[in-house]
C-alpha cells in the first residue's frame, strides 16, 4: 500500500472526543460498556466508570444504537443525556465530547 497526501491532507483534523473507549458485551451488539475512562476527559468529568453499561443516549435506546452510532455521536462537539447501569443502579450524567488537544 502507498499513502500519499490528498486534496483534504492539509484540513485541520477537527474532531471532538468523549475520553471513552466503548465495547459491545452481547452478539447482538447492543449491551455497550466501557473499557477504558480517559483522566480529564469529558466521561470522566461526567461521573463515567469502567464497565458502566450505556442503555439509553438523549431519547434512543441501547436497542437502536448500534457500537458505531455510539462512536459517531461521540465525537461531535454536542451535550448528550446519557443513562447508564452501573450495578444495580440507573443514572443520568451529562456528557459533551470536545476537542482534547
Amino acid at each position: 500500500m502507498i499513502l500519499e497526501p490528498n486534496k483534504t491532507f492539509t484540513d485541520s483534523f477537527n474532531r471532538a472526543y468523549a475520553g471513552l473507549a466503548l465495547r459491545a458485551e452481547d452478539k447482538d451488539y447492543k449491551d455497550i460498556s466501557r473499557t477504558d475512562i480517559l483522566d480529564n476527559s469529558p466521561a470522566s468529568e461526567a461521573g463515567l466508570q469502567k464497565d458502566d453499561v450505556i442503555t439509553k443516549v438523549d431519547d434512543e435506546t441501547s436497542t437502536r444504537l448500534t457500537l458505531t452510532k455510539l462512536n459517531e455521536l461521540f465525537e461531535q462537539p454536542k451535550t448528550y443525556r446519557v443513562t447508564l447501569r452501573r450495578g444495580d443502579q440507573t443514572l443520568q450524567v451529562t456528557l459533551t465530547p470536545r476537542k482534547l488537544i
